[in-house]
């Protein structure tokens, strides 16, 4: 049980940024803006994927594919034919998204006449929809609080205090929640400029006008009293007690500790290292990012074919050292084989000591790098000019990018791999120019 409650928490906390993370290397390509007001016009179309940074984002017209938005306020009255990922402190989608949205936010809504075509993933305070609103695929939400006065034509899945459903939901449902003894005052009430939320009692409240087309599935403290004829399927409760909570938060806490002091770690090691390469080679990281901005997939192309490549590399040069001191043995050379056989092993060793610290420290300072000089560059900000400050940040988001649980190790392959393939596409850097002859 206690495995189930952690898996559940712990998806719903990683998926946003893990799929933020995944478009990363297409960002450089595409349309941005950004400034305090950013309003795509009724009428307007952006023909292609959008990235803006801004205090407040409306788009009131229509954007052809996706939307990567960063601000206090996003609010959609128009269309996104695409997905909607967002950070932000509100997201409110009063008009139609056909594909998914993915949100790390303290409130996203769902309004009367609010559209999504696909799945809804988030981790924020409160997810709220409203009566006449429709998901068409399924909802995944990490947080203190859920609303669905709407319908979800997919499955539910939440991890939190309080969940109310007053809508249809055509799929299964599954939740963990609270009970009244983990109900306090928000810590957010007292500051200033924040959303009103709804007021949803602790806990599971499932309504008299909902129904549940597939199974319920919730673990709380007490079971809850469900409408008759509200679930259409199977309803299984299984109960969470004090003990159990109380371990399984401490638990998590001193977890969460740990990765964080871990992580802090990691990211000071990379700004010290990248601060020594900025100062003795002041163009090595900067040229290697703007190679990675201008070509993230060939980067990514010949990343990949080196990093698959030194391996059988190395198990070639091995077999071949074995073999000629096998060679050498067969005729007497006693000396001779041992010899090859020291050269051979301290050019290995010296080699893989160099891949495993470009592995370990280069690939994520050039990466960390150009993605810091990207979002600052698209924010207009003065900080773009001062090669710490890009460091600083995209170091920042790459450690907690590989921190993430499950697939951290695949987003850290893919950092690897396009640092490789950028030192390979640049690697007249790393390398002496070649001199020209004189008559």
């Amino acid at each position: 049980m206690k495995q189930m409650i952690t898996r559940k928490r712990i998806i719903g906390t990683g998926l946003f940024l893990v799929l933020l993370a995944l478009l990363v290397p297409t960002v450089f390509a595409q349309e941005a803006r950004g400034g305090d007001t950013v309003v795509i016009e009724a009428g307007e179309v952006v023909p292609d994927d959008l990235y803006v940074g801004g205090e407040r984002i409306i788009i009131n017209g229509t954007i052809e594919g996706d939307l990567v938005a960063m601000g206090q306020d996003v609010i959609i009255n128009g269309t996104v034919e695409g997905d909607v990922l967002a950070m932000a402190q509100s997201v409110s989608i009063q008009g139609e998204v056909q594909d998914d949205v993915r949100v790390l936010v303290f409130l996203v809504t769902l309004g009367r006449e609010g559209f999504v075509g696909d799945d809804i993933v988030g981790l924020g305070y409160s997810l709220e929809t409203a009566v006449g609103s429709q998901i068409n695929g399924g909802v995944a939400f990490f947080g203190f609080q859920t609303l669905l006065d709407g319908n979800v034509a997919g499955d539910v899945r939440f991890a939190g205090n309080s969940l109310e459903i007053n809508g249809a939901v055509g799929g299964d449902v599954n939740a963990t929640v609270g009970s009244e003894q983990d109900t306090g005052p928000s810590p957010f009430q007292f500051m200033p400029q924040m959303p009103q939320t709804a007021v949803i009692p602790p806990g599971l409240t499932v309504g008299k006008e909902a129904s549940i087309g597939g199974d319920l599935t919730y673990q709380a403290p007490e079971t809850v009293n469900i409408p008759a004829n509200a679930v259409s399927g199977q309803t299984e409760y299984e109960q969470i007690t004090q003990p159990e909570r109380e371990k399984l938060e401490e638990s998590a806490a001193s977890k969460a500790i740990s990765t964080s002091w871990s992580a802090l770690q990691k990211w000071v090691t990379l700004i010290i290292i990248g601060f020594v390469l900025l100062k003795i080679t002041p163009l090595l990281v900067p040229n290697l990012a703007g190679i990675l901005g201008e070509k993230p997939w060939p980067s990514l192309g010949w990343g990949t074919v080196w990093y698959f490549g030194i391996p059988l590399l190395a198990f070639v040069l091995a077999g071949a050292a074995v073999f000629l001191m096998f060679l050498f043995g067969l005729i007497k050379l006693g000396t001779i084989s041992l010899t090859i056989g020291l050269i051979v092993g301290a050019v290995l060793i010296v080699v893989f000591v160099a891949i495993f610290l470009i592995f370990l420290y280069l690939t994520k300072i050039v990466v960390g790098y150009a993605l810091g000089l990207w979002i600052l560059r698209k924010l207009n900000s003065s900080l773009a000019e001062k090669p710490l400050w890009p460091l600083v940040l995209g170091t920042l988001i790459v450690i907690i990018l590989i921190a993430l649980p499950y697939i951290g190790g695949l987003i850290n392959l893919i950092i690897a791999m396009l640092g490789l393939g950028t030192l390979w596409l640049n690697r007249q850097v790393l390398l002496p120019a070649p001199v020209e002859k004189t008559t």
